[in-house]
C-alpha cells in the first residue's frame, strides 16, 4: 500500500473532524502505511499528529493533477 486517502469538505484545519485523523491513523496501524494523506476542498498543510504521524493535507485541484 503506497498512500492511505481520506476526504473531507473541508476548507480549513477547523472543519477537519476527528473522525477524518483518527479513521486514517487507525488504518495505518492495520495496513502498516505511514503515507497518509486528506484530501480537502482547498486546504492545504501537514497535520502532526505525534511524533510518528503526520497527515499531509491536499486540495481536491492539486490531488488530481498528480493522478
Amino acid at each position: 500500500m503506497k498512500e492511505l486517502v481520506q476526504v473531507t469538505y473541508a476548507s480549513n484545519k477547523d472543519e477537519i473532524d476527528r473522525r477524518e485523523t483518527v479513521s486514517l491513523l487507525k488504518a495505518s496501524e492495520v495496513i502498516k502505511c505511514d503515507n497518509l494523506s486528506i484530501i480537502t476542498w482547498d486546504y492545504e498543510d501537514n497535520i502532526k499528529i505525534d511524533n510518528n504521524n503526520n497527515i499531509k493535507c491536499v486540495p481536491l485541484w492539486k490531488w488530481l493533477l498528480k493522478i
